[in-house]
């Protein structure tokens, strides 16, 4: 049994919603200059022209299949429709070393 305590994770992250206007088929499917990552559902799969975060937060897919599928975003990337942006308080977390 874990010795860990349980908190919710509003205690240490906030939540919110990819951008509803940014709609994955109308987005670059190939990398290029001046573009950034773009998450959608299924992962970071497009590129756009500009980016909504400049930070590490986890991308999590909120339709279908994939639906709770998470990956980690870093630097300059943008989440679009159908996922939720996890944005932890890094001063709330105690990060482990790799093993």
């Amino acid at each position: 049994m874990s010795s860990w305590p349980l908190i919710p994770i509003s205690d240490f992250a906030k939540s919110k919603s990819g951008d509803s206007s940014l709609i994955k088929g109308k987005l670059s499917n190939r990398p290029g200059p001046g573009l950034y990552p773009a998450y959608s559902a299924t992962g970071q799969d497009v590129w756009r022209d500009d980016f909504s975060h400049d930070m590490t937060a986890i991308v999590v897919s909120a339709v279908g299949a994939r639906c709770g599928r998470t990956f980690i975003a870093q630097g300059k990337w943008s989440a679009i429709a159908n996922t939720q942006v996890i944005i932890p308080d890094l001063a709330k977390i105690e990060v482990l070393p790799e093993s």
